[in-house]
């Protein structure tokens, strides 16, 4: 829990301390590598699909504010993120997810390398 209070410090400027006690407003997936891609949409797919204590669709609060969704990984590839972003669009068949979700890491590795990611995303 030390390394969780100490990451949230450095991150995000809060700490367990502050905001455990508050109603939930912040979630975090955290995981070692986010590869394909597969694995992680999946989880937080489920998740974000699944509905709130409140009765509302996780993703839809999301979408609106009124809760976070933060990824956390160690390393990223690039073609697993983009591929992670584009099976939580057409899981919760919304388009808006696909920026609200917000991915932090470590390590990026680049899948396409020697082509512009402008090319590959059309960003």
């Amino acid at each position: 829990m030390a390394l969780l209070d100490e990451s949230l410090q450095t991150h995000f400027g809060m700490n367990l301390t502050e905001y455990g006690s508050m109603a939930q407003r912040n979630f975090v997936y955290y995981d070692d590598l986010l590869a394909t891609g597969g694995t992680i949409s999946r989880i937080t797919g489920n998740w974000l699909a699944s509905n709130h204590a409140t009765g509302v669709p996780n993703f839809t609060l999301v979408n609106n504010g009124t809760i976070r969704f933060i990824v956390c990984v160690f390393g990223c590839h690039t073609w697993g993120l983009d591929t992670c972003k584009w099976l939580w669009k057409y899981k919760l068949n919304n388009d808006e997810i696909m920026k609200r979700v917000k991915v932090f890491y470590h390590y990026l590795i680049e899948n396409q390398v020697g082509i512009p990611r402008a090319i590959v995303t059309g960003k």
